[in-house]
């Protein structure tokens, strides 16, 4: 063998090496994911359940195929543990929660409560709310359907689209996020100001004639976020007359959620919803119900509202109220926001 021969062999040889060196990492990659979604393990899951509180609902933990692994109710703590067994591959798993008695409204829930659990893991939360709920059926009308990434980006919408209130757990993620004494006011206050609005549209809807649900509500504003705001447009679900009453009725639940004066079925749950706060807390709530602030999503949504039902009544009480707002800032106060913003008879204008 000539020395350019040698030279050449060495240099197809080391060409060779390095093409099945690279081939294998990739092969070797490509099993070792396969055997990571293959993988049995065992998940110890948790979360909070609520529209207001809701204890005694009947649950299910389901993978993404849709076979369940576990049926079981929310406790007194309107919470849930339970561990499940299963591979990498079922996951995102939903969790779905119905009837049970909500510490608010001492009834049932108005819609079904759905949820996720995001990713496999030792422990992971998997909190079942409004907000979540709003996510879940967001994310089926989203290309691709329900896997983590769209549930990432429907929970962002929501977070924004639906605030009422969410602070610290619109950045750090309601579904996913420990419930603690440091958040049980915020979660509280938001998931009841969603749920009522629920309640509200599909009542005023029932009031002119066109009956619905809740669940047919939720699904409704669920699809009509998937260009990333309520104006009818969105998915295939998607109903103008649920969004043009959705944008009025809003602005009446958010004026009274930063007011710390929500009426739930028609009644000032002020009260109530601190009850519930103290009961399910885990420890001491920090902030209280009435240290909880307007954020710039409320004052955004509320104004919104108020021009939309200005530009149907053509209503003077309704121009003053807009400009009532301009006294509300974000981080104002309850007790500013109830003594010094708004009219006295801001609920019925």
């Amino acid at each position: 063998m000539t020395g350019t021969d040698r030279s050449s062999f060495i240099r197809n040889a080391a060409t060779l090496t390095i093409f099945s060196a690279l081939l294998s990492g990739c092969l070797m990659g490509e099993e070792e994911s396969k055997s990571d979604d293959e993988v049995v393990a065992d998940n110890e899951l948790s979360g909070s359940v609520g529209d207001g509180p809701v204890v005694g609902a009947t649950m299910r933990v389901m993978r993404n195929d849709g076979v369940e692994l576990a049926q079981l109710e929310s406790d007194a703590s309107a919470s849930y543990n339970i561990t499940i067994r299963t591979k990498g591959k079922y996951y995102p798993l939903s969790v779905d929660a119905r009837d049970g008695t909500d510490l608010v409204t001492n009834t049932a829930p108005d819609f079904d409560l759905l949820g996720a659990v995001l990713e496999r893991g030792k422990k992971s939360v998997g909190n079942v709310n409004p907000f979540s709920t709003f996510a879940v059926e967001l994310a089926r009308d989203l290309p691709g359907g329900i896997d983590k990434p769209n549930l990432l980006t429907a929970q962002s919408i929501v977070v924004s689209e639906l605030n009422n209130g969410l602070s610290s757990l619109a950045t750090s993620g309601v579904m996913d996020t420990r419930i603690t004494g440091s958040n049980i006011a915020e979660i509280v206050r938001a998931s009841e100001a969603l749920g009522e609005t629920v309640r509200r549209t599909r009542d005023a809807l029932g009031a002119s004639g066109y009956s619905t649900s809740g669940n047919t509500v939720v699904r409704a504003l669920s699809s009509d976020l998937t260009d990333d705001v309520v104006d009818g447009r969105g998915g295939s679900r998607a109903d103008a007359r649920f969004a043009a009453v959705w944008t009025i009725v809003s602005a009446q639940v958010l004026l009274e959620t930063m007011a710390n004066e929500l009426h739930v079925n028609g009644a000032d749950a002020t009260q109530l919803i601190n009850n519930a706060i103290d009961q399910v807390s885990v420890g001491t709530a920090s902030p209280t119900l009435a240290d909880l602030t307007a954020t710039a999503d409320m004052i955004e949504r509320a104004r919104v509202g108020l021009m939309a039902a200005h530009a149907v009544t053509s209503d003077t009480a309704i121009a003053d109220l807009l400009a009532d707002m301009n006294g509300i800032q974000v981080g104002s106060g309850s007790s500013t926001i109830r003594n010094f913003a708004l009219p006295g008879d801001y609920r019925s204008r």
